[in-house]
């Protein structure tokens, strides 16, 4: 990739309004396939394209709070130090995925379970330890 064309996406990425589009996009995605009947098509096609079993929905789950996780602290990291970015988006993560959980008691084919809170929760957690392994990296390779 040409040197120009790759500053040029760097700058895209960095431009902060980009960051909480993308934030906010996935978060709202997440919060559609957790919360939406079964039968709707868009949970219905990513659920038979992951697998119908416990586990292949624990690593959907997983994967989805995950990476929302880390496109919030991206975001949250243009406005805050990561010192409290991380712990902020981390917070803001769980209390989806938590309450994510609880409503999907009151939805037409769903059943909320510990697993999937149990998921929802490790994946918030792999990438927080992940985002602070590399500001930590980052920190002492800046030096």
């Amino acid at each position: 990739m040409p040197k120009q064309q790759s500053s040029e996406i760097k700058r895209l990425l960095d431009y902060i309004p980009m960051r909480w589009l993308g934030m906010a996009v996935w978060g709202l995605f997440v919060l559609l396939l957790t919360t939406l009947p079964a039968n709707v098509p868009l949970v219905k096609v990513l659920s038979d394209m992951i697998g119908n079993s416990e586990s292949a929905g624990m690593v959907g789950h997983l994967g989805l709070f995950s990476i929302l996780t880390l496109l919030t602290c991206g975001a949250l990291i243009q406005w805050f130090s990561p010192r409290y970015a991380v712990p902020i988006a981390m917070m803001g993560v769980l209390l989806l995925g938590t309450t994510t959980e609880f409503f999907q008691w009151f939805v037409l084919d769903r059943n909320s379970t510990m697993a999937d809170l149990f998921a929802n929760w490790l994946g918030v957690f792999m990438a927080g330890f992940l985002v602070s392994y590399w500001l930590g990296l980052r920190k002492i390779y800046r030096r």
